[in-house]
């Protein structure tokens, strides 16, 4: 059983909890060593750049989250429901603002521009050689 072998394991409770919280909310967490190994060394990864991010910038620079935010965090992780409304509808507006067909949208207008601007100096640049 998961819990039992969770208890005896030599796991830090902060590399379980990011096991736990790096899954899918819709997904079930099928319970591996391999996982919480892979799970432990990723958290290691993240936790080695936020100490080599404090050491390059100061301690003081990176300061602790606003009471605020942190409350509001806190409050999801106790509604798992909201937490899944929220992650839907942000969601739908990634899809909406930031899907391929958007991007190649905004990719062309670019392109488009570009190309304008390249036409219209040339011709001023034309307009001045001929004066």
């Amino acid at each position: 059983w998961m819990g039992a072998d969770l208890l005896q394991s030599d796991r830090r409770p902060v590399e379980l909890r990011y096991y736990y919280v790096a899954a899918h909310y819709r997904s079930m967490i099928d319970y591996s060593e391999d996982a919480l190994r892979e799970a432990a060394v990723a958290y290691r990864r993240i936790e080695g750049f936020v100490q080599r991010a404090a050491e390059r910038l100061g301690a003081g620079q990176l300061g602790a989250l606003p009471a605020a935010f942190a409350a509001a965090i806190n409050h999801l992780l106790d509604q798992p429901e909201k937490a899944a409304v929220m992650g839907r509808y942000g969601r739908l507006l990634a899809e909406k603002h930031y899907s391929w067909k958007r991007v190649a949208k905004d990719l062309r207008e670019v392109l488009q521009s570009a190309l304008w601007r390249t036409v219209a100096f040339e011709e001023q640049r034309q307009t001045v050689d001929t004066e």
